[in-house]
């Protein structure tokens, strides 16, 4: 299993959201300000399913190969809590007061916290498990310093991972 530093120190050289809405990427979605995230996002609980069904998938494979939540775990995620309640993260404010639009809601360093965490586990395990989403997907738009706020395309209830590369058809959304 990687070290539990490892990943701390990516998540201390993020340059958190400082390219949001600067984006000329085919292979997403781009949004161009705060206002468009919220358009975007509307059907935001077909988002957190489709998160969720990544999570448990993950949390399968983890379970089949026996990684118990180890203090490894729990290292990564004492760190990912530390900077979703940072200046840094909290700093999206800045740029979204620019835009004189509306603030993150309350659950937003929540859903950052999730995905650090869940990139953070697939970071540790990924020798002996390959990560599928959020570390490749989501938590590398983090680093360039996006913020990845959905998927645009048919997400069903029966849809499930069988590889890093099936994804559900479709483009994720990055502000």
């Amino acid at each position: 299993m990687r070290k539990p530093s490892e990943f701390i120190d990516l998540l201390n050289d993020v340059d958190w959201f400082c390219n949001v809405g600067e984006i000329e990427d085919e292979s997403v979605v781009p949004v161009k300000s705060w206002e468009e995230t919220s358009i975007q996002i509307a059907d935001e609980i077909k988002w957190l399913n489709f998160k969720i069904t990544m999570e448990r998938h993950q949390h399968e494979l983890w379970v089949a190969e026996k990684c118990d939540d180890s203090d490894e775990f729990w290292q990564v995620h004492a760190a990912c809590l530390r900077v979703s309640k940072s200046k840094k993260v909290n700093g999206i404010e800045k740029v979204i007061s620019t835009e004189k639009r509306t603030r993150p809601s309350a659950s937003f360093g929540y859903h950052i916290l999730t995905e650090l965490w869940m990139a953070g586990r697939e970071y540790l395990t990924q020798d002996f498990i390959q990560p599928y989403f959020f570390l490749p997907v989501l938590f590398d738009w983090y680093r360039r310093g996006h913020y990845p706020c959905g998927w645009k395309g048919r997400l069903t209830a029966s849809w499930y991972p069988t590889s890093p590369t099936k994804l559900p058809n479709g483009k994720l959304i990055v502000y």
